[in-house]
């Protein structure tokens, strides 16, 4: 996985499948490392290409590939948060851990962190919720009646759902296309209909109230799949929560992924420059308070 010169791939036996995940190694000073979450359709690569490196560049960084669980059995928040435990729980020479869960990602980070406790270090929830949604309901059903009728119009869907207008607009012809296409070759993975039930069942509300770390909750402002409503309801619902957004659609890791670092890197560099409760300036990387 070409995320990073050097990068190690490791394993890690949880219920009945192997974890694959992705260790820079420790860089400089900075020996605990953050570990990244992708969402639904996505994958350590294909998430966090572009952060990966970013956050290698000064520290040790990891990222893992969540696996559905054998047979046809239903996907849960649970099984998944094992995943992120058992990796983070066997980093060699990490006493904790940075957490960063993007989408469903966020979701089963928050799950993960419920359960790791003091080895937490941070938890940062980028356009995470807590529980699905009417909105979220009527939007998964037209994605699932698309993919069951083999529509192609479904890459159509999945762009404008995941991406902001300005984002849209923005792009070349070519990569517009390359868009289009990506997203057409998501709905042929056949695990895909499984996690996107997951979707539709996600309630975190209980673990949320036991997460105990200094954590960031991050809405994108344009976001349409996980509007604000629901990074809000999270900031309300973790004590230890610092809020604030970002000028972009549901897909922030690839439309503006260096605002989205920096914004990430100030807050694990020093955490007590913001105190629980603070809505946070949006667009500033050096995450001034809000005035």
């Amino acid at each position: 996985m070409p995320l990073f010169p050097g990068v190690k791939e490791g394993r890690v036996a949880v219920d009945d499948v192997d974890v694959p995940y992705y260790d820079s190694g420790t860089i400089a000073h900075h020996a605990e490392p953050v570990l990244l979450v992708h969402g639904t359709a996505g994958n350590a690569a294909t998430s966090f290409s572009t952060i990966f490196p970013l956050f290698a560049m000064q520290r040790r960084v990891v990222a893992l590939d969540l696996q559905v669980p054998l047979g046809d059995g239903p996907v849960t928040v649970e099984g998944y948060a094992r995943q992120v435990v058992a990796v983070a729980s066997g980093l060699e020479g990490a006493t904790g851990v940075h957490l960063v869960g993007h989408s469903l990602g966020a979701v089963v980070a928050a799950a993960a962190a419920a359960e790791l406790g003091s080895r937490i270090l941070t938890v940062t929830l980028v356009s995470g919720w807590m529980k699905t949604n009417r909105s979220q309901l009527l939007r998964n059903t037209a994605w699932d009646a698309l993919a069951r009728s083999g529509l192609p119009q479904i890459a159509e869907f999945t762009v404008f759902t995941g991406y902001s207008p300005g984002y849209l607009d923005s792009l070349p012809q070519a990569d517009f296309d390359a868009w289009i296409e990506r997203a057409r070759g998501i709905w042929t993975d056949p695990a895909l209909p499984r996690i996107m039930d997951l979707n539709r069942r996600v309630d975190i509300t209980a673990s949320v109230s036991r997460i105990t770390a200094p954590s960031l909750v991050i809405a994108c402002k344009q976001d349409v799949m996980v509007p604000p409503l629901h990074s809000k309801q999270l900031f309300g619902a973790i004590e230890n929560a610092r809020y604030s957004e970002i000028d972009g659609g549901h897909a922030i890791v690839q439309e503006r992924p260096v605002e989205l670092y920096f914004m990430i890197d100030e807050f694990i560099n020093d955490v007590n420059a913001t105190s629980a409760g603070e809505v946070l300036r949006a667009g500033e990387t050096d995450i001034l308070r809000a005035r």
